[in-house]
């Protein structure tokens, strides 16, 4: 049973159908001939299909290599001399990169995962201020108040970078309205290939190149990875959002039923800001990497973070932020829902999980 849904998604049926069918347009999409035309006509129409989704203009979409290819498109093209806001539960493809400019600061987070906004509003100074931040915490499935910080940031005259890779997939992104300056995300989280990454451009701001050449308005060069962009067009055109409308139920039943097991806990379980789709739990005195490995020999795979700090000792800076005792921070396994999972699946799973913590704790 596949519990790790914000690392990566399985290649849904109908992209699969995709990229078999596409295999033989193999043009390169720069040359002149009918077959480049073709591929680069494919290419033109996944534009619009992405737009569509994330309700936006073709014209702003620009096709990059991953979510983190992205985030570092983006910050490292704007200016050196701006003011780098960002939280520290950031994606590490955003974090450091922002700690790599020579103006920056970290903003300070509430115990319930949320941004504190009056520590923010103290970081404003005569710099202009880029805030970078993600939508939606992968780690522990916190929603940021989108909106409100957007609107602050743009009231100083700053630019807003949004990480909504873990937002595209439960909520419906409008990006007209959501006002971001940029906004990226990443397709493998979709139900698409892993390989391809999105920047929606809504800004005036020049950017420098990332990979200098003639694609994706020259800030990304490269011949286009037409496999992967074809199968995020699919993802998009096919999504249905109505298939997570039982997540909500599905969230509580998990949890009520872990939080039987003794000592144990929900990382802001109680946050209004909490959304269902992404949980992480805490079993005191049980190493998280143990338990994650030992239930993976039973079939069921979960993580123990975001897929960027894989086999890193160094602990959770998410967990950190929000004031989780660090002898904690070890003992936390993180559960993606897919929304497809039934009541007597979870049921299966909580059994196996309860046994592999006992376990665990009579060799503590």
């Amino acid at each position: 049973m596949y519990l790790d849904n914000a690392s990566t998604t399985p290649l849904s049926d109908y992209v699969k159908e995709e990229i078999i069918k596409q295999l033989d347009n193999y043009g390169n999409p720069s040359s002149v001939h009918r077959k480049g035309k073709k591929t680069k006509e494919i290419i033109k129409k996944a534009k619009n299909e992405v737009a569509n989704f994330i309700s936006g203009n073709a014209d702003n979409i620009i096709f990059t290599s991953s979510g983190s290819a992205s985030n570092n498109l983006v910050i490292r093209g704007l200016s050196d001399k701006y003011m780098y806001l960002y939280t520290p539960t950031s994606h590490k493809s955003m974090r450091l990169v922002c700690e790599s400019k020579p103006f920056h600061q970290s903003v300070l987070m509430n115990k319930d995962g949320s941004i504190n906004i009056d520590n923010l509003k103290k970081l404003f100074g005569k710099k202009k201020i880029v805030f970078c931040y993600e939508m939606v915490n992968s780690e522990i499935g916190v929603i940021q108040n989108n909106e409100k910080i957007i609107e602050l940031i743009h009231d100083i005259d700053g630019i807003v970078v949004a990480d909504a890779t873990a937002l595209v997939p439960h909520y419906q992104l409008k990006a007209n309205e959501c006002k971001a300056d940029y906004i990226t995300f990443s397709g493998h989280k979709l139900g698409a290939l892993k390989g391809i990454g999105v920047v929606y451009n809504n800004s005036m701001e020049e950017l420098t190149p990332l990979i200098y050449g003639a694609q994706e308005h020259g800030l990304f060069g490269g011949t286009e990875n037409f496999i992967g962009i074809v199968s995020l067009s699919k993802a998009c055109k096919n999504y249905n959002y109505n298939d997570k409308n039982n997540m909500y139920v599905l969230h509580h039943y998990l949890s009520d039923s872990i939080l039987k097991i003794p000592d144990s806990y929900e990382i802001v379980g109680n946050s209004e800001f909490k959304i269902p789709f992404i949980s992480m739990f805490c079993f005191k005195n049980v190493q998280g990497e143990e338990l994650a490995e030992l239930l993976d020999e039973y079939n069921y795979q979960v993580s123990t973070g975001s897929a960027c700090n894989s086999g890193s000792k160094d602990l959770s800076p998410t967990l950190i932020s929000i004031g989780i005792n660090q002898d904690d921070i070890s003992c936390c396994i993180r559960i993606s829902l897919s929304g497809y999972e039934s009541i007597e699946d979870i049921d299966e799973f909580v059994d196996c999980l309860k046994s592999k913590v006992e376990k665990l704790r009579l060799f503590e």
